[in-house]
Protein backbone atom coordinates (compact mmCIF):
# COMPACT_ATOMS: atom_id res chain seq x y z
CA UNK A 1 0.00 0.00 0.00
CA UNK A 2 3.05 2.22 0.77
CA UNK A 3 3.30 2.56 -3.26
CA UNK A 4 0.06 3.90 -3.83
CA UNK A 5 0.36 5.94 -1.33
CA UNK A 6 3.46 7.66 -2.27
CA UNK A 7 2.39 7.82 -5.81
CA UNK A 8 -0.70 8.94 -5.96
CA UNK A 9 0.24 11.35 -2.99
CA UNK A 10 -0.90 15.04 -3.22
CA UNK A 11 -3.50 14.36 -5.52
CA UNK A 12 -6.29 16.44 -5.54
CA UNK A 13 -8.76 15.89 -2.55
CA UNK A 14 -11.73 15.16 -5.21
CA UNK A 15 -9.93 13.01 -7.21
CA UNK A 16 -10.22 9.19 -6.63
CA UNK A 17 -8.80 6.50 -7.12
CA UNK A 18 -10.56 3.22 -8.48
CA UNK A 19 -8.74 0.11 -6.83
CA UNK A 20 -8.95 -3.48 -7.69
CA UNK A 21 -6.84 -4.79 -5.21
CA UNK A 22 -8.33 -7.38 -2.17
CA UNK A 23 -6.35 -5.39 1.02
CA UNK A 24 -7.88 -1.86 1.17
CA UNK A 25 -7.07 -1.05 4.83
CA UNK A 26 -3.65 0.81 4.53
CA UNK A 27 -4.88 2.57 1.67
CA UNK A 28 -4.72 6.70 2.65
CA UNK A 29 -5.35 8.08 -0.40
CA UNK A 30 -9.29 8.80 -1.44
CA UNK A 31 -10.90 5.34 -3.07
CA UNK A 32 -13.57 3.47 -4.26
CA UNK A 33 -13.45 -0.28 -4.25
CA UNK A 34 -13.68 -1.38 -7.77
CA UNK A 35 -13.88 -5.51 -7.22
CA UNK A 36 -17.63 -6.45 -7.84
CA UNK A 37 -17.02 -8.97 -4.79
CA UNK A 38 -16.48 -5.90 -2.06
CA UNK A 39 -18.41 -3.91 -3.39
CA UNK A 40 -21.80 -3.79 -4.35
CA UNK A 41 -21.79 -0.44 -6.62
CA UNK A 42 -20.14 -2.12 -8.96
CA UNK A 43 -22.45 -4.24 -11.31
CA UNK A 44 -20.56 -6.24 -13.39
CA UNK A 45 -24.12 -6.33 -16.01
CA UNK A 46 -24.53 -2.27 -15.53
CA UNK A 47 -20.44 -1.97 -16.25
CA UNK A 48 -20.36 -4.30 -19.25
CA UNK A 49 -19.09 -1.40 -21.68
CA UNK A 50 -16.28 0.94 -21.90
CA UNK A 51 -19.44 3.67 -22.23
CA UNK A 52 -20.74 2.19 -18.90
CA UNK A 53 -16.88 3.05 -17.25
CA UNK A 54 -16.05 6.21 -18.91
CA UNK A 55 -19.51 7.29 -17.13
CA UNK A 56 -18.55 6.30 -14.02
CA UNK A 57 -14.71 7.75 -14.31
CA UNK A 58 -16.46 11.33 -14.36
CA UNK A 59 -19.54 10.39 -11.76
CA UNK A 60 -16.96 8.87 -9.22
CA UNK A 61 -14.34 12.14 -10.45
CA UNK A 62 -12.02 8.70 -10.92
CA UNK A 63 -9.09 9.75 -12.07
CA UNK A 64 -6.55 6.67 -11.61
CA UNK A 65 -7.11 2.95 -11.28
CA UNK A 66 -5.28 0.85 -9.24
CA UNK A 67 -5.18 -3.01 -10.81
CA UNK A 68 -3.15 -5.81 -8.97
CA UNK A 69 -2.12 -7.88 -11.28
CA UNK A 70 -5.54 -7.70 -13.00
CA UNK A 71 -9.17 -6.48 -13.29
CA UNK A 72 -11.45 -9.25 -11.69
CA UNK A 73 -12.59 -11.84 -14.69
CA UNK A 74 -16.03 -10.10 -14.78
CA UNK A 75 -15.48 -6.56 -15.71
CA UNK A 76 -12.24 -7.27 -17.47
CA UNK A 77 -13.33 -6.96 -20.57
CA UNK A 78 -14.23 -3.31 -21.39
CA UNK A 79 -11.52 -2.45 -18.78
CA UNK A 80 -8.71 -3.74 -20.93
CA UNK A 81 -10.50 -2.44 -24.35
CA UNK A 82 -9.74 1.18 -22.22
CA UNK A 83 -6.65 1.15 -22.20
CA UNK A 84 -6.13 -0.57 -25.64
CA UNK A 85 -7.61 2.53 -26.75
CA UNK A 86 -5.74 4.68 -24.03
CA UNK A 87 -8.20 6.10 -21.84
CA UNK A 88 -6.30 4.46 -19.13
CA UNK A 89 -2.37 5.04 -19.20
CA UNK A 90 0.16 3.43 -17.15
CA UNK A 91 2.12 5.80 -15.20
CA UNK A 92 3.57 3.52 -12.24
CA UNK A 93 4.12 -0.25 -12.07
CA UNK A 94 5.65 -1.72 -8.83
CA UNK A 95 6.30 -5.36 -7.23
CA UNK A 96 5.20 -5.47 -3.82
CA UNK A 97 4.81 -7.68 -0.83
CA UNK A 98 1.56 -9.26 0.17
CA UNK A 99 -0.04 -11.99 2.68
CA UNK A 100 -0.25 -15.09 0.52
CA UNK A 101 -3.26 -17.41 2.16
CA UNK A 102 -3.92 -16.75 5.92
CA UNK A 103 -2.42 -13.86 7.14
CA UNK A 104 -1.12 -15.21 10.31
CA UNK A 105 0.75 -18.23 8.61
CA UNK A 106 3.38 -15.37 7.74
CA UNK A 107 3.52 -16.23 4.29
CA UNK A 108 4.11 -13.68 1.56
CA UNK A 109 4.46 -13.20 -2.10
CA UNK A 110 4.99 -10.26 -4.61
CA UNK A 111 2.23 -9.14 -6.52
CA UNK A 112 3.09 -6.78 -9.34
CA UNK A 113 0.76 -3.44 -8.81
CA UNK A 114 -0.13 -0.89 -11.79
CA UNK A 115 -1.28 2.45 -11.34
CA UNK A 116 -3.32 3.73 -14.71
CA UNK A 117 -4.04 7.37 -15.29
CA UNK A 118 -7.91 8.06 -16.66
CA UNK A 119 -7.46 10.15 -19.92
CA UNK A 120 -10.13 13.14 -19.22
Amino acid sequence: MSFINQTLAGQGPNENALVFLQHLYYLRVPFVPGNPIHSWNIDPRRYASTQAWEALFRQQNIRWVVRSPDYPLVVAGPLRQLEAEGWLVPVARADVTDFEGFRISGARKSVPVVILRVRE
